[in-house]
């Protein structure tokens, strides 16, 4: 390379394309400007699978409270059940006591009647 030709590479001092300096920056503001774009969109993607798992959480935390209240009715009408059972279960135990000790006194009737 002679040092008359003038060389393909232009340096920092040189001035012989003014243009350049508005080059660069307006490259350095594309780069700025897209970078920008990316960051606010990893931002809205961040912000949007945060509010996902938000109501995904809260979906499965109203989804227990309902089956805790629902197992809670169950276990009251259960309850309410087993305690109109036993009552039944009483009353019949009653009536087939008093019809048990009928029978007995009949029987002691029938057997003085005979012995008289």
């Amino acid at each position: 390379m002679a040092a008359d030709e003038e060389s393909v590479y232009s340096s920092a001092n040189d001035n012989s394309d003014p243009d350049r300096d508005e080059r660069t920056n307006a490259i350095l503001q594309e780069s700025s400007d897209a970078f920008d774009n990316l960051r606010s969109r990893v931002l809205a993607y961040q912000t949007e699978r945060r509010n996902k798992e938000s109501k995904s959480c809260a979906a499965h935390v109203k989804a227990m409270i309902e089956a805790t209240e629902r197992r809670k009715d169950i276990e009251a009408r259960m309850a309410n059940l087993v305690i109109k059972m036993n009552v039944t279960t009483q009353e019949l135990e009653e009536m087939m006591m008093k019809g048990y000790f009928g029978r007995e006194e009949d029987m002691r009737k029938n057997k003085d009647q005979k012995t008289t």
